[in-house]
């Protein structure tokens, strides 16, 4: 049997450390080999796949776990580096969160996407409560001209939702034991979105009075398949397979798949975060214009206190302007 491989980020390969894993470049019958598992990349190789516009290398499956323990070294290096700037360790933690987010909807049924979810959250969960002003940082994050195609915008809006979840999350006072799962489904939540052909993908991306009848059909139908994704796989967790079914639920019934009325505090907490991010990332409204568009046009949607409490979140960490 073959081997398999898993692209991996070029921004997260950070120089001068031991990889412990080998790296490749696809060519477009084969792979070759570009680094041993003994290897140092030096800032000048980086340098070079850079300017080449190398935008991804490939690992073998096998190797995932020497992979994640290299970006464990990479995150506690820089997080711990007090002569960092905010900007930089958010460059850091948000490359290595959009890998793993481009990772799930690229193998959204494959249990390493699910542990690299797990993984992402649980550094999130760590780094954002050490940082009080690393989530507006990510959220600055800007996407390279050569770099913003739909996938890729859907890959930051899922590290965005993550971010703000557990932010919020936390913020709310919810239980620790929670929140993990929480995180989660803000990177899973849209993962339907790698089922749809090119036309259907840029539903994603349009208000929903903006979608024609089939378009609106289509898209209301992305959270029950992203559900059924996952829904036969032993590892994924009920809570995870209920925060994606429910992610476009408002209290007012006029949601979707079920027209609930009725949400728990966690579920109500990732919805509100995730029509917040979808309408700054994919519609690409400004934060304040956002904020004002809840506030005028979704009272009835989502509960008024927790509106009120969202926005003292927001401007604690600065992300209503």
């Amino acid at each position: 049997m073959s081997e398999s491989f898993l692209p991996v980020r070029l921004k997260t390969l950070k120089p001068n450390l031991y990889l412990g894993f080998e790296l490749y470049i696809k060519l477009p019958h084969k792979m070759v080999l570009y680094a041993d598992s003994n290897s140092v990349l030096e800032q000048s190789r980086m340098e070079s796949l850079k300017a080449k516009k190398v935008r991804k290398l490939f690992i073998k499956d096998s190797d995932e776990k020497n992979y994640q323990e290299f970006i464990d070294k990479s995150l506690s290096a820089i997080m711990n580096n007090e002569s960092a700037t905010i900007e930089e360790k958010a460059e850091v933690i948000g490359d290595t969160a959009e890998n793993s987010a481009e990772q799930i909807f690229e193998r959204p049924q494959e249990k390493s996407s699910y542990l690299s979810a797990q993984t992402t959250s649980q550094n999130l969960i760590k780094y954002l409560g050490e940082n009080d002003k690393l989530l507006k940082s990510i959220f600055n994050r800007k996407l390279s001209e050569s770099d913003n195609s739909p996938d890729t915008l859907m890959h930051k809006h899922s590290l965005n939702s993550a971010g703000l979840i557990i932010g919020f999350a936390e913020f709310m006072q919810v239980s620790k034991d929670k929140i993990e799962v929480m995180g989660m489904a803000g990177l899973f939540h849209d993962i339907a979105f790698s089922l749809y052909d090119k036309e259907y993908k840029g539903c994603f991306f349009k208000k929903m009075v903006e979608l024609s009848a089939t378009e609106l059909t289509k898209y209301k139908e992305h959270p029950k398949l992203g559900t059924e994704l996952l829904q036969d796989k032993d590892y994924a967790s009920k809570e995870l397979l209920d925060y994606i079914l429910k992610h476009e639920e408002r209290i007012g019934g006029n949601g979707f798949p079920n027209k609930l009325q009725k949400l728990s505090n966690e579920q109500a907490i990732i919805n509100l975060c995730i029509h917040y991010d979808r309408f700054h990332t994919c519609l690409g409204m400004e934060m304040a214009e956002v904020f004002e568009d809840i506030n005028l046009n979704q009272i009835g949607n989502f509960d008024l206190d927790l509106i009120k409490k969202f926005k003292e979140f927001l401007k604690n960490n600065n992300l209503n302007s």
